[in-house]
């Protein structure tokens, strides 16, 4: 004995999985590369209790190019911390920011660049990779 198709749920269940599917795509956002530009451009904050109030604006990949030219490790932080002050405080200077005491320069770089800084990447291995052991001849 063979089942009937009910062709009738059938196509309700293929209707209600289109309105599932459509409803799911619009509420994804779109991506906008002129939004990711407008983000960029925007002042963020942090606050500290010591230094107070801090504004500044994200580095951008631009920032990272010149940043990446500096010689020591020191010293693309010092200039990564004044690319992203300089954007919103326009009087500072280089000097200013070398002039800061380096416990005010460690807070700002963990406040704005974040705990684990831009400038480094993270090593990690990847599963079923080992390290290659060293040649003993």
């Amino acid at each position: 004995m063979s089942e009937q198709i009910d062709w009738g749920k059938a196509t309700e269940g293929a209707n209600a999985l289109e309105e599932y599917e459509k409803a799911k795509t619009q509420n994804k956002k779109l991506f906008d590369p002129k939004e990711l530009v407008k983000d960029s451009r925007k002042v963020r904050t942090t606050t500290d209790d010591e230094l107070g109030i801090i504004s500044y604006k994200p580095l951008t990949f631009g920032d990272l190019e010149e940043i990446n030219k500096a010689g020591s490790n020191e010293e693309k932080s010092i200039l990564a911390l004044y690319k992203m002050l300089k954007k919103t405080y326009p009087d500072l200077t280089m000097d200013d920011v070398r002039e800061f005491g380096l416990d005010t320069v460690q807070r700002l770089l963990k406040l704005i660049v974040g705990p684990n800084g831009f400038l480094q990447v993270p090593k990690t291995s990847q599963p079923g990779l080992s390290q290659p052991s060293t040649f003993k001849g």
